[in-house]
């Protein structure tokens, strides 16, 4: 759960590894890594994610990855094209993903980050954040002040 919205999220969809929970007011989906998936749960979890932002037209995606150290660098470039690409059926216009302070995790993040951006298919007006802490993620999402 996230303290600054409470009350204002609805969960969606709980697994041993993953929830999302949807803020419709607030226009987002929030999605939380609760441990290292496996490569498959990461796959099976990002495909998810994106079926959730079908359904629910939200402009903000805010993942929290803290528990996420590593992502192979195969399943960046996956994400990169496949999801990236998904995107763009979205209502989608900014991703903040947070993550801990390991050096690693926050340079895996950035480097998926900078390999999305590659993606020709990747909507112009979407933007991507990489944060320490929730709040000022939801800070540069324009959710929280």
């Amino acid at each position: 759960m996230v303290p600054e919205l409470e009350g204002s999220l609805r969960l969606i969809l709980s697994l041993e590894y993953l929830s999302l929970q949807v803020g419709e007011e607030k226009s987002l989906l929030y999605v939380d890594w609760k441990r290292q998936p496996t490569r498959e749960e990461l796959l099976r979890g990002f495909t998810l994610v994106v079926g959730q932002l079908l359904a629910y037209p939200v402009k903000f995606w805010l993942g929290n990855f803290s528990h996420i150290q590593q992502i192979e660098e195969e399943d960046q470039h996956w994400y990169a094209e496949k999801i990236v690409s998904d995107l763009r059926f979205t209502k989608v216009q900014k991703v903040a993903r947070v993550v801990s302070g390991n050096y690693d995790a926050y340079q895996t993040a950035a480097h998926l980050m900078s390999l999305a951006n590659q993606n020709p298919l990747l909507k112009s007006k979407l933007e991507h954040q990489v944060f320490m802490s929730v709040p000022s993620a939801l800070t540069w999402l324009g959710i929280t002040q």
